[in-house]
């Protein structure tokens, strides 16, 4: 069975829309729907539906490629409108004030599943470090990040399997990321913030749906969140921009 996983994951990754995507990732969800299902092809649509699902619009090449076209122009503005979790925090500089009105302004952060963000970042002369499972949009991130002298260096892995990158930061971000860990891995998401070296860690969930309904989603992730057993202790909690907010220390 494991050969025939990997057939079906080399398969996923070697097309066009998922090629983006870590390879472990692809793996793990093509594990995961082994599980499930006996047949390939349901197997392949499984883990197609659920790649989808946690990697959103910047898993087709179409949305990188227009991307890259945003930032060779050096149109951030558009590149922020092009991913949804940016777009909603925009003016982002109003949004990430809030935040460091609490943890002061940091020098050095980890973004994990950090989509575009820490091109903002790091063009506030933050030191960033990145990882997401779009290896095609880290590679992006990096390119530019490089071409106009921007201290930010971006990895594309896996938050299931792989390690968050080594060292100390002032803070560590998981932005709208645990419900995402938690659809792949119920229990993930403790030890994934516990495993990160930070004085400060900012974890945020959406309060509205993408198209602005209010169903619940507040106090459903205030119930689940504060009842998590977490290293730390919750030191603010705020809503900006449709987002629920938590500064862990």
């Amino acid at each position: 069975m494991e050969s025939e996983i990997s057939r079906i994951a080399e398969k996923i990754a070697s097309g066009k829309k998922y090629a983006n995507i870590a390879p472990e990732a692809v793996y793990r969800e093509v594990e995961s729907a082994a599980g499930r299902y006996r047949k390939p092809k349901e197997i392949e649509k499984a883990a197609k539906e659920r790649l989808h699902a946690v990697s959103g619009a910047f898993a087709e090449r179409e949305t990188i490629d227009t991307l890259k076209e945003a930032l060779k122009s050096g149109d951030l503005e558009t590149a922020f409108e092009l991913h949804a979790s940016t777009r909603e925090r925009m003016p982002l500089s109003g949004f990430y004030d809030r935040i460091f009105d609490v943890t002061g302004k940091p020098g050095r952060v980890l973004d994990a599943g950090c989509g575009i963000s820490p091109l903002f970042l790091a063009s506030m002369g933050i030191e960033v470090t990145g990882i997401d499972m779009n290896n095609g949009l880290m590679t992006l991130i990096n390119d530019y990040a490089s071409e106009n002298s921007l201290p930010a260096k971006c990895f594309g892995g896996d938050l299931l399997t792989d390690a968050l990158p080594d060292g100390h930061y002032d803070i560590a971000f998981f932005m709208k990321l645990l419900p995402v860990i938690e659809q792949q891995k119920k229990g993930a998401s403790a030890s994934l913030i516990g495993s990160a070296d930070a004085e400060y860690k900012v974890v945020s969930f959406p309060t509205r749906s993408l198209s602005g309904r209010n169903v619940g989603m507040e106090e459903h992730y205030t119930a689940w969140f504060e009842n998590l057993d977490i290293d730390g202790e919750i030191y603010s909690k705020f809503i900006v921009n449709n987002e629920l907010v938590y500064v862990i220390k």
